[in-house]
């Protein structure tokens, strides 16, 4: 059973002294790199949803093309626009902060989609649905 929800409301970024920071860098018990985000949305203030996504470095990427047949896509190759192109809609992470952050954004990692909002979220005024 799949159940989704949406959830919308102002960004609140965590404090930079707090102990589960916007962003972290770390390393997986394997050695690879890793990257954390945590943020919270507010729709009152009496009513906050927490947000966190979590992704590793990976040699590669299990996932579905638009026939839904399971493709393996290298790290390497991830960013790639083909590749982007290949990959079924519901497998990929869509962000749009408006036209001042980019528009409409995909990818296929978490990783990435991480580091696009690490580096957007920050300068970004309105509301977000997530």
């Amino acid at each position: 059973m799949i159940s989704r929800f949406n959830f919308t409301g102002t960004l609140s970024l965590p404090k930079e002294t707090s102990t589960r920071p916007f962003v972290k860098e770390g390393t997986t018990k394997d050695g690879r790199k890793s990257l954390s985000m945590s943020f919270a949305v507010k729709e009152s203030t009496s009513n906050i949803g927490f947000v966190e996504a979590f992704d590793a470095v990976q040699q590669s990427i299990m996932t579905m093309n638009k026939d839904k047949e399971k493709i393996t896509v290298s790290w390497n190759d991830r960013l790639d626009p083909q590749v982007m192109k290949d990959v079924a809609n519901y497998r990929k992470f869509t962000v749009n902060l408006g036209e001042d952050h980019g528009g409409r954004q995909e990818f296929i990692t978490q990783y990435d989609m991480i580091e696009f909002l690490q580096n957007h979220l920050p300068g970004y005024k309105g509301k977000v649905l997530v």
